[in-house]
Order: C-alpha cells, then structure tokens, then sequence
C-alpha cells in the first residue's frame, strides 16, 4: 500500500501580501505578470484623454465638436476602468499563482502554470492529451513525482476539427503495473441524454456491473476483455469508486489513472476542492494497489527459456523407465526402494507485465456534433420519404 499524501491547506487560507507573493514567484524564477504594466499605460491614456477633453472645452469648442469632447471624456473614463481591472486582476493572478505554489511546496508537490506541454503526465495517453484530437493552449498541474507519481490539473485545449476551446480538470495516479485500457463513463453528468466524454469508442464492449456501480458508470472495455474487467472491479473497489468519484469519468490506459471532470480555466484555491481532490486520490491508493497482480494471459505464450516443459518435469518425476512393467512383482529378496529426494520448489510462471495489443487502446473518434446529428436525421427523413413517400 502507497504512503498516503500529505495534506497541509494553510497556504491557501492564510494572509498573503502582495510583496510575499512576489517574494514566492522570485524564488521559483517567476515574474509577477502583466497586470501592473497594463494598469500603466491604461493609466497614461485616461491623462491623455482628459488633457484633450479639457484643451477642447476651454478653446471654445463649437457644437459640432462636441462629439470629440465626448469621445475624450468617454475614453478617458474607459481608460480609467481599465487601470482598475487590470491592477486588481494582476494582483489575483499573482496572489493566485503564488498561494498556489506555496500549497505546493508544504504538501511536497510542484505547481508550474505555462502556455503548452508542461508535465510528464501530459505526455500519457489519456483521451483529453490525444494529439490526434487536441492541441494544448494552456496547463496548470500540480504533481508529486514519489513514492507514486500524482498529478492534479487543468488542461484547456482546443478540439482539432471544430477549433472548440475546452477545459478539463483531471487527477492522474500511476499504477503499479500496465492494465488493459478501461473507460467509466460516469452517468451524473451527461447532458441532454449524451455522454460528457470527448472521445466515443465504438468498439468497446459495455458492461452492465452489479448494484450502485452500474446506475453510476457505464464501463467500457476492449472485446475479449470482459473477464479481466470483472477480475479488476471487485465489489469494494467499485464501492470506493461510487462513494469517491461518482461525478467523475475514469480512465485506465498504460499504467495511469485518470480522473476527468469539467475543468476552469485556472486551477482553483478553494481548500475544500482541494481536501475533494487529495480524499479521491487517498481512498483509491489503498485499493489499486491490489490491481498489480493482474497479468494478461495472453502474453504468456512464450516461456522463458529453461521453463518447466509440464507438471511431471516441474515436480521432477522422472517416470517408469522404458520396457518395465508397471505391474511386474519385485524379484525374491530385492529390497525397498530408497524414497527420492523431494525436489526444491519450482517458483510458478507468470505472464509478464503487460497488456496483449487487442487490449492496450480502444479505437477512438470525436463524437458526432449537435450540428452533424440534425444532419444525418434530415438525409434520414430525405430517404425515408423517398422510399415510401410515392406509394
């Protein structure tokens, strides 16, 4: 069993000045943003539109320049909403980042905030870093790299074929050992009838699971790979996962964990999101640990070389020598037979780690838009009323 994470919310709740928060970023090479030099020259421009509203007014200007007087006095009030706005949004930002990074630092974690690719766990297979599919605009992640590798974060993207922006928040933890791709598609927040996922796998083989779990998820797995699921989702793990992460969609793909919900566009501060988040983790580390003596049987075609060739030659039963009798009585005044020595324990041969080809990805598309469903029930309407419309 993992060690569980440490969690410490006092960064995020305690008083923090602005000089502390630069403070916080300096040492982790950080500039504090570009909210104060928007807040100059917004500043600059409300002088220079006030100058000129009164350089107008005092030259007697005539009616017809009323409207420039106007435009002035207007541009100058915008320009002074501006300062406003961009000094308190530079301040959240930095007093955000740096709450964030101090968050970090006591829970012994790292939090980067960068434009793109910024995490190893970026790089994993989940369906929201899919390249095909994606292309990454900004990340915030929060990640432990030991003793098991965990990562909070918000991913926003943008959707290859509409241009679409979107956010997802997710949680990663690492497994022990690879496992056959799996999807939960959690039913509490579907819209309008529709799966939340961004990918649909057509392929998949959907399991109906006993109880709560199956009014709560819907699993997909790989065809063949029925049993494997079942072996993996005993009752009490599909009771952590109900009671821990019933709103959540999950992936299990390579050796990740992933958790999927509607992200923003920052990663949040709120302590009690963040007491959610680490509870997800902590309840699921005491169970998938069990998850590492899975093996894939189909991997264990090929034994290693010196293998035991069957149960005769495991025990190191040599059998009856050729041409003797089995039923042959002993010849007069041959002794017993000394009894064998009892061979050393032979360990047993396991699969290796690892997941066959069949069960590694479930084949993958973006689902069918709103736009593209009245489509295809337009055309199905066109057919059916040329079909049987004229008779």
């Amino acid at each position: 069993m993992s060690a569980p994470l440490p969690f410490d919310a006092r960064p995020l709740t305690e008083p923090l000045s602005r000089g502390e928060a630069k403070r916080i970023l300096a040492q982790r090479g950080r500039k504090p943003g570009c909210g104060p030099v928007a807040g100059a020259i917004g500043l600059a421009l409300s002088i220079l539109g006030v100058l000129i509203g009164l350089v107008l007014m005092t030259q007697g200007t005539p009616t017809s320049d009323a409207p420039v007087v106007i435009g002035g006095i207007l541009t100058a009030v915008g320009a002074v909403l501006i300062v406003a706005v961009s000094v308190l949004r530079g301040h959240g930002d930095v007093t955000r980042i740096a709450r964030l990074a101090a968050f970090a630092e006591a829970n012994g974690m790292r939090y980067d905030e960068r434009p793109g690719l910024t995490s190893y766990v970026e790089q994993a297979p989940g369906m929201i870093f899919d390249r095909r599919f994606t292309h990454p605009v900004t990340s915030h992640t929060l990640s432990a790299p030991a003793p098991r590798r965990v990562e909070f974060g918000i991913r926003n993207y943008e959707e290859s074929q509409s241009e679409r922006q979107r956010s997802w928040g997710y949680i990663a933890v690492q497994l022990d050992a690879p496992l056959p791709h799996i999807v939960l598609d959690a039913t509490a927040n579907n819209r309008m009838g529709r799966s939340n996922l961004p990918l649909v796998f057509p392929d998949a083989r959907a399991l109906s699971l006993e109880g709560e779990f199956g009014r709560h998820f819907r699993l997909l797995c790989p065809p063949g790979y029925e049993p494997d699921a079942y072996y993996l989702f005993t009752p009490d793990v599909m009771a952590r996962f109900v009671d821990t992460a019933a709103r959540l969609d999950v992936e299990i793909i390579d050796d990740w964990l992933f958790f999927y919900f509607d992200g923003r566009r920052a990663m949040p501060v709120d302590p009690d999101q963040w007491a959610w988040m680490f509870s997800i983790v902590a309840a699921m580390l005491e169970k998938i640990g069990q998850w590492a003596r899975w093996r894939d049987e189909r991997l264990a075609g090929g034994a290693p070389e010196g293998a035991p060739r069957d149960l005769a030659e495991a025990v190191g039963f040599a059998g009856v020598p050729d041409g003797a009798g089995g039923s042959a009585a002993p010849a007069p005044g041959a002794g017993v037979p000394p009894v064998p020595p009892v061979p050393a324990p032979v360990p047993v041969m396991r699969p290796p780690k690892g997941v066959a080809q069949g069960g590694r990805r479930l084949r993958a598309r973006t689902p069918l838009g709103i736009g593209g469903i009245v489509v295809l029930v337009a055309l199905t309407a066109f057919w059916i009323l040329g079909e049987f419309g004229g008779s």
